[in-house]
């Protein structure tokens, strides 16, 4: 929004692109761990996964630009550093399949060979997801203790916290 209003930058391409070296930088040189108060400061704990977000609309939308896709592949890669917090441990080459898979997905979806993604479920949750993300979280996480602390295990936990938050 800063680099929109004040700086007058349209393309969001260079800001991201200073985003994602920040995040880098703070992880490779400084050792900063994500949710650490720099990285709150700095709002890079997760810059790589909105910065793919905003790299696959600006495909989508036909707004490329010649640091598009090169910025993109460069936000999966930080996905090497792996995700912030996990129930179990996840090597990391298991993690960056799974945001490059995620990140193929929405790409197939936007392009006629995803017709299977434009079916009503699909795009339901497409529809619900910016709301699901403000709320996944705090109240995900508070019900899965709940139904954790009361025995439930994890797999039905998060499965029933996943319906719910839904």
């Amino acid at each position: 929004a800063l680099c929109v209003l004040v700086l007058r930058q349209r393309n969001p391409e260079l800001p991201c692109t200073v985003w994602l070296a920040a995040e880098f930088l703070l992880r490779a040189v400084l050792g900063a761990t994500p949710r650490g108060p720099l990285m709150d400061l700095t709002h890079t704990s997760f810059a790589h996964l909105f910065i793919i977000g905003i790299m696959l609309y600006r495909l989508h939308a036909g707004r490329a630009t010649r640091l598009t896709v090169p910025l993109l592949i460069c936000a999966i890669a930080m996905a090497l550093y792996g995700p912030h917090w996990t129930f179990r441990p996840i090597p990391q080459f298991a993690y960056v399949g799974i945001i490059t898979g995620f990140a193929l997905l929405v790409w197939l979806a936007t392009t006629h060979h995803g017709w299977f993604l434009r079916m009503a479920p699909f795009l339901f949750l497409g529809r619900i997801s910016y709301p699901l993300y403000l709320v996944h979280q705090a109240a995900g996480f508070a019900l899965l203790d709940r139904l954790r602390a009361a025995g439930v295990s994890l797999i039905p936990a998060v499965t029933i916290t996943t319906a719910a938050a839904i």
